[in-house]
Formats: C-alpha cells, sequence, structure tokens
C-alpha cells in the first residue's frame, strides 16, 4: 500500500465560515457531515453538531452564512456554498443543531421570472444564466445547441429552463464552487477517467448492473412550414461499451416523439439524440475510501471488479464523515439512477421551451420581415416587456394566394397558442373584445340576427339574417357609400360621389352634380311598350345621320315650330297637307 493510499484512508476534513474556520472545541463537536453533489442537481452540505450551550447558531452559524468545506489530506476543496436552514433537536443524548448548506446554484432555483433571449444560442443563454447568478460558466464541446434564435422563459426557475435546455440537447450540468460546468452526453461518450480505484485498495464495495432493452431508436418527427413538409430523425442508443455489460441478447424499443417542438431536420437530430441517450441502461454504484478525485460529470475507472472492470461516468457523489475517516459513496453510469441520497430538492420545474396551453397578448409589431404576415406579440399577462417570435395568424381558407387574411392592429388584445407546445412558435388564434375595444355589434335581442366584417376605419360588410331583413351591405366607414342587396330591393348609393359603371367600351357615369352620362359604340333602348324622355330641354345630336322612325309619327310644338335645313328640305307623302 503506498503512503498517498494511506493519506486518503485517514483524512479528515475542515470547516471555514464566512472565511474562518471552525473553533477545535466547535469541530469536535461534530456528530456527521455529509456533502451530496450531482450532476443536474443542486449539492447540499449537512452537518450535525452537539450544542451543549445552545450558542453554536448563534456565535458560528447562521442562515447566508458562506461555507467551505476541504479535506485536510489531500488539501482539496470538496464543497462551496451557503447557509440555507439551522433546526435545533434534543432528545436524551443532548441538544443538536442541524445545518444545511447549498452550493451556489440554489439560487437559480429560487429566480422566477419572465424574459425573451432574442438571437441566442443555448450556449450563450448557459453563459448568460450563469453570469446573472455570479457563477463562470464552462460550456466546451457542446455539439447541439449553437444556432441563435429567439427563446422564451416564462415564470419558471432558471435551473428549469437550464434542465429543459439539457434534455432537448443531451446535456448535463454541475456547479463546483462558482463554475457551472456543461458536459455532452448525447453519444454516451466517457471522458477520461480522473482517478482509478482499485478495489480492495481505495474501492471497498461496487456493483454494476444492465437493464433491458439494451436498445433504444427514437424518431422524432416535425413540420417545416418553410417547405410545408414533415420531416423525420432517427437516433439510437449508442453502445455503452467501457464498462459493465451483461451476457445476452434483447429486444429493440422504439419511441416515436411528435409534441416536443423540433421545427427544423438539425433540432430533430439534436433532440433525437439526447432522448435515445436518455434511455442508457448501465448503472453502477460504489463506496470507496475518500476520493475527492471521484466528481459529478467526469468519470473514474475501476479494476479488479471482473466483469465490473471499465470507465464509468459518474453522476452523484456523497462524502460521508461520521466518527470515522472520510469516506465516498457515488453512483456511475449514463442511466439516470435513483438517488443514493435523500433527494435534495430536485430539478427545477419545466416550462420555459414548452409552454402549454393559451394566453393572452397584445399585437406590438405587424412589419414582418419576411412578408408572411405575421404580427409580434407581447404576453402582457406574464410581463409588459415579454415579447415572443414573430407569430403567425390563423387565416380561415388560408393557403397560396387564398384565404381571409385579417390581420390584427397594433395594440389588439389576441389570444395566442404554440405549435406543439413550442414557445418559440407562437401562433395568434384570433382578436378579443373587451371593455375598451368592444364589438361593432352589442345588442343582439336574445338572438343573433346580424353578422359583420369590420376594418380598423369602420368600413364595413353586414349580413342580416332576420326574418323581416335578409339583406348583405357594404358600407364606407363615414356612409357616404352603401350598397343594398336585400330580399326586398337593391340599392347603390354614393353621396357626393361619382358612380362610374364600365365595361370595355361601354361607359356609364353617374356624376355627383346629377350629370349622368351614357357612353358606347352602340346603345339601345328597348321598351315592349312605352319609352318617355322628359326634360326642360331635350336635344338630339347625330354627327351623320338622324332618324325617328315610327308607325305614327307625331312631332308637336305648343307654341313655335322651327324646321330648317341648309342643304335641300323635302316633305314627301302619298298626301301633305299644310295648314
Amino acid at each position: 500500500m503506498s503512503p498517498g493510499e494511506v493519506g486518503l484512508r485517514r483524512t479528515n476534513a475542515s470547516i471555514s465560515v464566512d472565511g474562518t474556520p471552525l473553533p477545535a472545541r466547535v469541530f469536535d463537536d461534530l456528530l456527521e457531515m455529509r456533502v451530496a453533489r450531482g450532476t443536474r442537481t443542486i449539492g447540499r452540505a449537512s452537518l450535525v453538531l452537539a450544542d451543549r450551550t445552545f450558542s453554536l447558531a448563534e456565535n458560528h452559524l447562521q442562515i447566508g452564512s458562506e461555507v467551505k468545506i476541504s479535506a485536510l489530506e489531500p488539501a482539496v476543496e470538496i464543497f462551496a456554498g451557503v447557509v440555507t436552514s439551522l433546526a435545533t433537536d434534543i432528545d436524551r443524548d443532548g441538544p443538536r443543531v442541524l445545518v444545511t448548506a447549498h452550493d451556489k446554484s440554489h439560487v437559480m432555483a429560487r429566480t422566477r421570472t419572465t424574459k425573451t433571449y432574442a438571437q441566442l444560442s443555448a450556449k450563450d443563454i448557459v453563459e448568460q444564466l450563469a453570469g446573472e447568478h455570479r457563477l463562470r460558466a464552462e460550456v466546451t464541446d457542446l455539439r447541439a445547441g449553437k444556432v441563435k434564435e429567439t427563446w422564451f422563459w416564462r415564470a419558471d426557475s432558471a435551473l428549469g429552463l437550464l434542465d429543459e435546455l439539457c434534455d432537448r440537447l443531451g446535456w448535463e450540468w454541475v456547479v463546483a464552487g462558482s463554475t457551472l460546468r456543461v458536459v455532452d452526453v448525447s453519444r454516451l461518450e466517457v471522458p477520461e477517467p480522473t482517478c482509478t480505484l482499485p478495489y480492495g485498495d481505495v474501492l471497498l464495495r461496487f456493483s454494476a448492473e444492465q437493464n433491458r432493452p439494451v436498445t433504444t431508436e427514437v424518431t422524432v418527427r416535425g413540420w417545416d412550414p418553410a417547405s410545408k413538409r414533415s420531416f423525420t430523425s432517427t437516433s439510437t442508443t449508442p453502445d455503452e461499451d467501457k464498462g459493465f455489460v451483461a451476457p445476452g441478447t434483447s429486444h429493440v424499443a422504439t419511441t416515436v416523439v411528435t409534441r416536443r417542438g423540433a421545427r427544423t431536420k438539425a433540432e430533430a437530430d439534436e433532440l433525437a439524440a439526447a432522448l435515445a441517450a436518455q434511455a442508457a441502461t448501465v448503472t453502477a454504484r460504489g463506496r470507496a475510501h475518500f476520493s475527492p478525485q471521484i466528481e459529478p460529470g467526469k468519470a473514474v475507472k475501476v479494476t479488479g471488479t471482473g466483469p465490473g472492470d471499465g470507465t464509468y461516468y459518474v453522476r452523484e457523489v456523497e462524502h460521508v464523515l461520521d466518527g470515522g475517516p472520510l469516506r465516498t459513496s457515488f453512483v456511475a453510469g449514463f442511466r439516470p439512477p435513483a438517488l443514493v441520497t435523500d433527494p435534495w430538492s430536485g430539478r427545477g420545474t419545466r416550462g420555459s421551451v414548452l409552454a402549454n396551453g393559451i394566453h393572452t397578448g397584445v399585437v406590438t409589431g405587424v412589419e414582418d420581415p419576411e412578408q408572411l404576415g405575421r404580427v409580434q406579440v407581447k404576453l402582457s399577462s406574464v410581463d409588459d416587456e415579454m415579447s415572443l417570435a414573430w407569430a403567425r395568424v390563423l387565416a380561415p381558407g388560408g393557403g397560396q394566394g387564398r384565404g381571409i387574411q385579417w390581420t390584427p392592429e397594433v395594440q389588439d388584445e389576441v389570444l395566442v397558442g404554440f405549435e406543439d407546445g413550442d414557445a418559440r412558435r407562437p401562433v395568434v388564434l384570433g382578436g378579443l373584445f373587451n371593455e375598451i375595444d368592444l364589438p361593432p355589434v352589442r345588442n343582439h335581442e336574445g338572438s343573433v340576427k346580424t353578422r359583420t366584417l369590420v376594418s380598423a376605419v369602420g368600413n364595413k360588410i353586414e349580413i342580416g339574417d332576420g326574418a323581416d331583413a335578409e339583406y348583405i351591405d357594404l358600407v364606407l366607414h363615414d356612409g357616404t357609400v352603401r350598397l343594398h342587396l336585400g330580399a326586398d330591393r337593391v340599392d347603390l348609393e354614393a353621396k357626393d360621389k361619382p358612380v362610374r359603371i364600365s365595361s370595355g367600351k361601354a361607359e356609364i357615369v353617374l356624376a355627383k352634380d346629377g350629370t349622368i352620362t351614357i357612353k358606347g359604340s352602340t346603345i339601345k333602348i328597348e321598351a315592349d311598350q312605352e319609352v318617355a324622355v322628359q326634360g326642360a330641354n331635350v336635344k338630339g345630336t347625330a354627327s351623320a345621320g338622324l332618324t325617328l322612325d315610327g308607325a305614327t309619327t307625331t312631332v308637336k310644338a305648343k307654341s313655335s315650330l322651327k324646321l330648317q335645313s341648309t342643304g335641300v328640305a323635302e316633305l314627301a307623302g302619298s298626301m301633305v297637307k299644310i295648314n
């Protein structure tokens, strides 16, 4: 046995509070210490100290105090956090103080706000989240999450958003001191081990398990509105060949995912790989002499265990001191295991990228940069500054160059849903009336008799369905022009406006001064009985010839009659009378 290994077995710990080590007499009263850390989990330290004078908490430990726990040999920090809970307990063994501290990620679990990340990649968001919570982000070697887009974070914890990004992209996060480290596990590639654990020397106990099915095939389906085509991506759980592999064969499980918000083929590829990785089958558990090199999110190499020998990805670590030397327990393997410790805090709730249900919003912009009829919407019920990505608008009968395009106006209240629950894909389902924006028709007297389409300035199409009033009206906002198509009559009214009807070379113009002009290559007026033309002055002018023809023709003047020609004048008949 090497001297270094002996040091590992006999090491002890030191605890400092707000930069000052606990006095030796206080440390001597330490009954138990547990430090638990894991991937995608808030790290926690639990201390149990005897408090014979009932003054320990008051003199040395307070909520909000910074706590650091280090091993003495080797000299390494194993926990840094803040006291979040103090409790007192007393029985026949005497009074005790129970201290709970959490690492710096606990603040992210308590931050609940609403925010839009405009044109940022998932990697950018992780770095921004870390900076906002006084953490340094370490996000290298990530395959996915590099596309810049608009993300919507609703009123949920920052850890909820971080967890959801990890779920979608095959990532895991862990906090060490002031560093937020994100690792890619989508391909189940075990990193280089940070230490070797030989059984019988450092490793005291080890078990490994593989569960069927060994292989899971995940297919993600989505819809691309730009091309109007569906797309699919299929990924299979990668081989876990660096640790325990159980003999035998098992079937392949298949899963089809349709409602996880994949917008592009590339995004479906990322999501399928992440979901397939979650179906890993190997879990390992170990207990060892104190080994600070075992860290969540990194790997260890196990030797001396026969078929269990190999390199394992570590998910959870717990260091325990309870009267003897420090010892370490761990859970490894890509398969999400049951916690070896009491579940502490757990993950943040979901709902950052995925937003179920519908919301009310207010339109803030209509100048769609891609001219697709979309609008910009903010969810004022969530936050006054919360703007979504450009939202498509529901259009009855919508298709190529057709459908009802009724774009909402800026400041309109609208109802917003999300395609497949994806907050990056909002859809305006329609506008909403309210106490300020009143409906154009407000009183139906117990039944719906009128239906209207009214524009922003008041131009209106009104349909009457009453038993005594069936009609369609087209009316300008000021009422100067009105077309009435009714069961009883048809009216076209234009107050002080000219009316022009034309077809090819034919034209009828009704001027606002009362003049009616009829033009055409040939104009015919026919009546089965009588045609009456009446006016103060009636003129008939022909540039070539004028013919009046009738079985009986009468020209009569009440005062004077003048017939005149610049050429020859002829008056002919079987008999001509001049009186």
